[in-house]
């Protein structure tokens, strides 16, 4: 096995060419689809190095071909800064060494194994108390309770490997879209796979390719959204047609991790397996674009009209969509000292958005405006037209779901129904604004991406 300190770069061609076939298996051409190319992966970054020069990153035409960019710091088709520290080249290890170490600890102990799988079997499980390494270690114990690791002849090793590389392209300085958002992600997806016993609805393979797109799903998050890039042009905006630009991006990032010999944790699948696990991954990660949300309900609306079966292909997907977009927006389903922290930090990215786009010389949407938001009755809204909504629909296939999932909402929904009518012009909370205010956050600039990866030497073709 590689280790963290032997590191490979990645060519912007590279990622160009894995983004193609990512662009072809999601429908943006014809034909059949293809496993996606073997490419070297990137250099690690550390933790506290995110940040970036924040001037505006604009592409050098408009043919729809992804062009050079204005970086002084890209040469050589080379994404990112060439000169690694052995600090940021550690940063790998140092999460796999803590990893290990965790695990360890719970092999060695039974019952404090079984106590931390009951803990994340629930929907009351708080984020905010853990470390990276528990984060990842956890996610390792709901592949081995699934049985995933021995269906699909995991090793311990690459599923650690695996994780550790995931977590180190999700970038640290984001509010909201950071790891351990999709962390919250994915532990609501077990929850729910637990809850709704989809066990015996679906096989391994199947509740795997759940949780790998919400482990996923905003990889490489810049902390700027769809009307960012289109408005600012970036490359990504250029790349894909303005068509779920960064969630076209969190797929191409996950598959060039997935290129690498030690990572990839489908290598021992079928040609024909492995196809269509990706092309479902990535139609789940398009899925979280919120701008189709009316148009997956709707599909998934016709899909129960016609009377829902497990056994046809395109009422399983359908369904699967609707379980990834309601594990991405279920704060409001956990406790409410956990999902207000969820809450406050959605908004101060909103907010540090709205400022760049000022700086920038570029609209600002209303619901981005800290003097125009209150946040009480947008999330009153959001959970009375977009949460509820969508849970309720799929409790028409699971009726588990009309028990402490919806209390849950419906506690939510009262507090913020409380909350909004002493709002009156309020914004923020003091203290939330107040550190907004004094830390201005500067994001790097939409490189595309930073992918972080043990030794990758060894290449095979998917």
């Amino acid at each position: 096995m590689g280790t963290a300190s032997s590191i490979q770069h990645t060519s912007k061609q590279a990622l160009f060419n894995v983004s193609k076939a990512v662009k072809k298996i999601a429908g943006f051409s014809e034909g059949r689809r293809n496993r996606l190319p073997r490419n070297q992966p990137r250099p690690p970054r550390d933790e506290d190095s995110c940040g970036g020069n924040d001037e505006k990153y604009k592409i050098g035409n408009e043919d729809g071909v992804v062009c050079r960019t204005q970086h002084s710091h890209i040469r050589n088709a080379t994404m990112g800064k060439v000169g690694q520290t052995m600090s940021k080249k550690a940063s790998a290890q140092k999460l796999e060494d803590a990893v290990t170490e965790f695990i360890e600890k719970l092999g060695n102990d039974e019952k404090l194994e079984q106590a931390k799988l009951q803990l994340i079997r629930s929907p009351s499980f708080d984020v905010w108390k853990c470390k990276r390494e528990e984060l990842v270690s956890y996610i390792m114990l709901m592949f081995g309770d699934l049985g995933i690791t021995n269906e699909l002849d995991i090793s311990y090793n690459k599923l650690k490997k695996w994780l550790v590389a995931v977590e180190q392209n999700y970038i640290t300085d984001v509010y909201f879209h950071n790891f351990r958002h999709a962390f919250c992600v994915t532990q609501m997806m077990y929850f729910m796979i637990h809850e709704l016993k989809l066990m015996k609805y679906m096989t391994t393979l199947q509740l795997t390719i759940l949780l790998v797109a919400c482990i996923c799903h905003d990889l490489d998050h810049p902390g700027l959204n769809n009307l960012y890039q289109e408005k600012a042009h970036t490359e990504l905006s250029v790349l894909y047609h303005n068509c779920s630009p960064l969630e076209h991006h969190h797929c191409a990032v996950a598959f060039q991790l997935l290129s690498a010999n030690d990572l990839n944790i489908f290598g021992n699948l079928e040609q024909t397996q492995f196809d269509e696990v990706s092309h479902i991954v990535i139609q789940l990660i398009l899925a979280t674009d919120m701008s189709i949300h009316d148009q997956i309900l709707d599909d998934f609306h016709q899909k129960l009209e016609e009377g829902f079966s497990f056994d046809k292909p395109e009422h399983l997907l359908a369904l699967q969509k609707i379980l990834i977009k309601c594990c991405d927006i279920s704060n409001e389903v956990r406790p409410l000292e956990t999902s207000k922290v969820w809450v406050d930090r959605l908004f101060a990215e909103f907010f540090s958005q709205a400022d760049r786009e000022r700086r920038e010389g570029l609209p600002v949407e209303v619901f981005m405006q800290q003097t125009k938001v209150k946040k009480a009755n947008d999330q009153l809204a959001f959970i009375r037209k977009i949460i509820l909504p969508l849970f309720e629909r799929l409790g028409r296939v699971f009726p588990d779901v009309n028990g402490r999932i919806l209390r849950s909402l419906h506690e939510s929904e009262l507090f913020y129904e409380r909350l909004s009518h002493d709002e009156i012009g309020q914004l923020l909370t003091d203290d939330v604004t107040q550190q907004n205010n004094k830390k201005h956050v500067t994001f790097r600039k939409l490189e595309i991406p930073k992918v972080v990866v043990s030794d990758c030497s060894s290449e095979r073709a998917i």
